[in-house]
């Protein structure tokens, strides 16, 4: 196992709060992304007018609320996870559901699933790309375990978000400034980056990297998946609730207002500046993979006419 894995494992083996108790705690801001992350993926599944039922699966189940729910909509679920402790957690969840019987729990890493080729009609990948150094491997993994025409809903964070525009700016700069700087931005991929800085301070002693979205979706239109929706949300609001002049309820009305209304309206950056994005992509046929290649090569060679 690569040291990366391990450190990420450790973690969650070690982490009560990551095992279940965030959803325990929604006054905690984290915990209320990680609950309106929940029902914005769940909202995405449900309004799928071609997926009701078949088989899912969540790569990085955790604590286990995805699985639940997912059997509870009549879905023949696995669950994998590359923390023992947490698969433990799952399954009590489960069992307290009195969803047993639909569900079985594997431990297992998503650059290598424990999965049968073109097995999942549905596949969740809900905040684990994220603690990977590449991805590469993952989404070719998660392309196989689907079925042609299997819908992927993956969550990442958002490194353009509008929080924290000033903060990348400033590390950005530094890196043209100072190359060799313990504050510099390092990419770890084309649509990703990491920092340095945060790695050798952080008490957590794995890398955890942010994406460029667009990058991103494009990336995964390479390996064959075709969007179907996409939203930002988690609007921190962070200076007005430290001057805490307005209530924190009415805060988290207009910010869960701002997300719907982003995700209703598109406005060219607007709709990407949330700190996390779920997103929800359609594996492409072989035939129309073949279309699609197809109509790149037409675009290429006007290109090269003009």
């Amino acid at each position: 196992m690569k040291e990366q894995d391990t450190h990420v494992k450790a973690f969650f083996d070690q982490s009560v709060y990551w095992q279940g108790d965030i959803y325990k705690a929604p006054d905690n801001l984290l915990a209320k992304a990680v609950i309106r992350r929940k029902i914005y993926a769940m909202q995405m599944v449900n309004e799928l007018a071609d997926l009701k039922t078949g088989t899912a699966l969540d790569v990085g189940c955790g604590s286990g609320v995805y699985v639940v729910e997912l059997a509870k909509m009549g879905f023949e679920v696995k669950g994998v996870d590359i923390s023992d402790v947490i698969l433990e957690k799952c399954r009590a969840l489960v069992e307290e559901a009195g969803q047993s019987s639909r569900v079985s729990l594997l431990p297992g890493n998503i650059e290598q699933l424990p999965c049968e080729d073109e097995k999942f009609d549905l596949v969740l990948c809900i905040g684990v790309l994220g603690y990977l150094l590449t991805d590469y491997k993952a989404i070719e993994e998660l392309r196989r375990v689907m079925r042609p025409g299997a819908h992927l809903v993956v969550n990442i964070e958002n490194l353009w978000n509008l929080s924290d525009l000033d903060w990348l700016f400033r590390r950005k700069l530094r890196t043209v400034l100072f190359k060799n700087s313990n504050h510099v931005m390092r990419e770890t991929q084309p649509h990703t980056m990491a920092s340095e800085w945060i790695m050798k301070t952080s008490p957590i002693p794995y890398r955890h990297k942010a994406y460029n979205l667009w990058e991103f979706e494009r990336l995964l239109k390479a390996y064959g998946f075709e969007r179907v929706d996409a939203m930002t949300f988690f609007f921190p609001m962070r200076i007005l609730r430290r001057i805490k002049l307005i209530p924190e309820s009415w805060l988290d009305s207009l910010e869960v207002l701002l997300e719907r209304v982003l995700r209703a309206v598109r406005i060219p950056y607007f709709s990407y500046s949330g700190t996390t994005y779920t997103g929800i992509f359609k594996k492409m046929s072989l035939t129309t993979l073949l279309l699609w290649f197809s109509g790149l090569q037409l675009e290429l060679g006007d290109l090269i006419d003009f």
